[in-house]
């Protein structure tokens, strides 16, 4: 039920704290827009009631109703959006492991990407719109069975204030739990086509309005135990707003009015805290199952740019490892024609040498023959000489 509460945890711990001040800034300053942009209303609404009181003009009552309804629409529609979509982009980076920055707030406001977000801020007036529709006839739906309820055990309590007082903080409490239903409903809806918005700007506002319908349907990972996880953690607030301060202020009726107004201070304090810590972890929670549910769902454009990417990437690595595996072989064929260049020069000069020797052995062996030779002819010249003149003396 809480598994994407702690991945989301997880994936952006090192940037928890940072992440959480900008978000939270971004979402209280939406707010500070929202009222001051609500406050003419009022007065507008109280003027119309006053005008319809005493029979007054129609059309000069509504006009500046309608006037005063026109100008926080526009604000919302081209500035209050952005603003929400800057909240949730900084908690979208910080879930995707990416470097948060306070700029990542206005990331609406850029060029290319703020005609979408006020095309989406046109379908969340929608979604608001269709909210508080159901949550006023639910309302009024919870109110007349309480009213009911009130009146059939009016008798049987005897009248016991204590008894009619619990049956209406239970009854307060269970139709507050039941309109958390449909309003967290409606949230997750906003917050995943944001997301969705964020993850892919090029991508049509209808596009992201149907992924974040199509994350419902999410198969092995189930919607409904983060929907358990949000209105759970939703009945902390509502209990902390609704049945808490008026125990308080039952129980404080006794006491000094100085220490009363303190109590009560302290306790609206705590419900807001808790109320901005819930509200943050179940943002945290929807964006991270929204990312991980729709990882597979990525543009067909995009696939196709990835998968030219790759083949070129491909292409140009084999063409590298061909060119880098040719160098090698150059090289090692440079190598072996050295080797082999130097071996042959070896044995050249190995024959040289040995041809040399063998000459000057043969021209030594040749001068001792011709040598004994020519001794042994001289010899015989000098007997044949010794033996004629001997015949001559004779």
């Amino acid at each position: 039920m809480f598994t994407f509460y702690k991945e989301a945890f997880k994936n952006a711990k090192p940037q928890n704290a940072k992440t959480a001040l900008f978000s939270i800034l971004t979402f209280f300053v939406f707010i500070l827009i929202v009222a001051f942009t609500l406050m003419p209303v009022q007065q507008a609404l109280q003027m119309f009631m006053m005008s319809m009181m005493y029979q007054g003009p129609m059309f000069q009552a509504a006009l500046p109703l309608i006037i005063s309804l026109i100008i926080p629409l526009l604000i919302f529609i081209f500035v209050g959006f952005q603003l929400v979509v800057g909240a949730i982009n900084v908690v979208y980076k910080a879930i995707h492991k990416e470097d948060v920055h306070l700029t990542d707030v206005f990331t609406a406001f850029k060029k290319g990407s703020y005609l979408k977000s006020v095309k989406l801020a046109l379908f969340t007036l929608l979604v608001l719109l269709i909210t508080t529709i159901i949550v006023y006839f639910v309302n009024q739906l919870f109110s007349a069975l309480l009213r009911s309820l009130f009146s059939s055990l009016q008798g049987s309590t005897g009248g016991n204030m204590g008894a009619i007082i619990t049956i209406q903080l239970i009854g307060m409490t269970l139709s507050s739990f039941i309109l958390s239903l449909f309003i967290w409903f409606f949230a997750y809806i906003v917050i995943a086509y944001v997301s969705a918005y964020l993850r892919d700007r090029k991508a049509g506002a209808f596009k992201d309005v149907k992924q974040s319908f199509k994350s419902l349907k999410n198969g092995r990972h189930s919607w409904f135990k983060l929907f358990l996880g949000l209105i759970l953690l939703n009945l902390i607030v509502i209990i902390f707003s609704n049945p808490i301060p008026q125990l308080v202020v039952l129980a404080t009726q006794h006491m000094s009015q100085n220490l009363a107004q303190i109590l009560v201070y302290i306790v609206i304090v705590i419900m807001y805290v808790i109320r901005i810590v819930v509200y943050y972890l179940n943002l945290m929670a929807i964006v991270q199952f929204f990312s991980k549910v729709t990882e597979h769902f990525t543009p067909e454009k995009n696939k196709k740019s990835k998968t030219i990417g790759d083949k070129v990437v491909e292409g140009s690595a084999a063409v590298k490892g061909s060119k880098k595996t040719k160098d090698k072989n150059s090289k090692k064929d440079k190598k072996t024609d050295n080797v082999t260049n130097k071996a042959s020069e070896e044995k050249e000069k190995v024959e040289e040498k040995f041809n040399k020797n063998n000459k000057e052995k043969d021209l030594k062996e040749t001068k001792e023959e011709y040598s004994d030779s020519t001794f042994d002819h001289l010899k015989n010249k000098k007997k044949d000489v010794d033996e004629r003149s001997d015949d001559f003396k004779k």
